[in-house]
């Protein structure tokens, strides 16, 4: 596989993380709660983002956090997944907050749209081309955080090590840390998304 081209890989990975944004949504907790078309298109959003960083997270693993290689082979596939999935999910007539609904994080963001001279309102309703690509740069680095603390975790044999990549779903999905919901996600979501996510890496690089 690692002689095949990056831009194969990439759109192969691609096909893996839109597929299992799919199977996610299917699955509990998201199966068991009424969402309405805005609350599935950010827990779309959410998920999106959350298996990008499982896959820049093992992807760097495997590649010995080698910049020159893993670069070009994330790039591409965000390139790959993101003109799919903003071609099926339509952005227009969002409301700011109503995707991004952690109070904390909408100031964070809202710090950044000015640099792209957009008005940062929240209830700005036409955000197409920057929603995803500013959560996408401001979670993900949260993410590998996260999940570098529940890797120590799971090495000392801490319950639910993974907590913290949970509950920063939780914050980011429900406004909050729900218990219930993070708990449910952990055994349901998170280490499926572990397992596959890893199995992803280890077929395309």
């Amino acid at each position: 596989m690692f002689f095949d081209s990056i831009e194969n890989r990439s759109k192969k990975i691609a096909e893996e993380i839109e597929n299992l944004v799919e199977l996610q949504m299917i699955q509990s907790p998201f199966s068991e709660i009424q969402l309405t078309s805005v609350d599935i298109l950010r827990a779309k959003i959410c998920l999106a983002i959350y298996d990008f960083a499982y896959l820049i997270f093992f992807v760097n693993s495997f590649m010995g956090y080698d910049t020159k290689k893993v670069q070009p082979l994330i790039d591409k596939t965000y390139d790959f997944f993101y003109l799919k999935f903003q071609s099926k999910n339509h952005f227009n007539s969002i409301k700011f907050s109503e995707i991004i609904v952690n109070p904390n994080e909408q100031k964070e963001i809202i710090k950044i749209l000015p640099l792209l001279n957009i008005y940062s309102n929240i209830d700005l309703k036409s955000l197409k081309d920057i929603l995803f690509p500013k959560l996408f740069e401001y979670r993900i680095p949260k993410y590998l955080k996260a999940m570098s603390i529940g890797m120590q975790n799971a090495e000392k044999d801490i319950v639910m090590p993974y907590l913290p990549i949970v509950h920063l779903f939780s914050d980011q999905f429900l406004k909050e840390h729900n218990s219930d919901f993070a708990v449910i996600f952990d055994f349901c979501i998170n280490l499926e998304t572990f397992k596959r996510v890893l199995n992803i890496v280890q077929q395309n690089t």
